[in-house]
């Protein structure tokens, strides 16, 4: 991840470059605190119980890219920090079941 130039883009310290995305996952999912702009950045981070602060312009629970988050009722807010916890998961997983059905129900009507 370079300027063009042969330097890195994100010059801070504490910046990491990662080159397979097992490696990038294991590092977010393992880390103490994390500070983030991207969306999938922090879903990594929310299912895996550590904390973040999400850093992105894109805010609210009910549109956008981040309406995600409203269906485990957080409403995500530039700048605060999040953490989940069991019952966020429980939520999460309720919901992933959901739409995987809604998904099967809709495969099974277009194969008949």
């Amino acid at each position: 991840v370079s300027n063009g130039r042969g330097k890195p883009r994100f010059p801070h310290p504490a910046y990491v470059a990662h080159s397979t995305t097992p490696e990038l996952y294991r590092t977010f999912a393992n880390a103490s605190l994390v500070m983030t702009s991207r969306l999938h950045t922090s879903i990594v981070c929310y299912t895996n119980r550590v904390p973040f602060t999400y850093t992105h312009g894109d805010q609210g629970a009910e549109t956008g890219r981040s309406s995600l988050y409203g269906v485990v009722g957080h409403d995500l807010k530039t700048g605060e920090r999040y953490q989940s916890t069991e019952e966020d998961i429980a939520r999460l997983d309720e919901a992933k079941a959901r739409a995987t059905e809604r998904f099967r129900s809709m495969v099974s009507t277009l194969l008949t």
